[in-house]
């Protein structure tokens, strides 16, 4: 993930549930929350439009991402992004789109 010029990276493994396209997130070494993953949508080739759940004591945290294999998505996509937050009762004010105007990640960073 990049955080301004910076890249932050970590890793969790995917274990698949009994139901295609989803799974449960394990940190390992990690007492952290327990989250769920799903697929919903992806060509396997530019983009995957995810939904994650996680369960704390107090709370339901829900993250829609668009991961893409490039910087740039087409307007379809972020579209059907919008939609899902939309039925996530998520508004704009809860998501961010990167500006990555003049951006040009450093291939040493990640």
């Amino acid at each position: 993930m990049t955080r301004g010029k910076r890249c932050d990276t970590w890793s969790y493994s995917l274990i698949p549930t009994t139901k295609p396209g989803q799974f449960t997130v394990e940190n390992k070494g990690s007492r952290a929350d327990k989250e769920d993953m799903q697929v919903i949508e992806t060509d396997y080739i530019k983009f995957s439009l995810m939904l994650s759940l996680r369960q704390t004591s107090s709370q339901t945290i829900t993250r829609v991402s668009l991961l893409g294999r490039n910087w740039r998505l087409s307007h379809q996509m972020i579209d059907k992004f919008i939609c899902l937050t939309r039925t996530q009762n998520l508004t704009k004010n809860n998501f961010i789109f990167p500006d990555v105007t003049d951006w040009l990640p450093d291939p040493k960073l990640c």
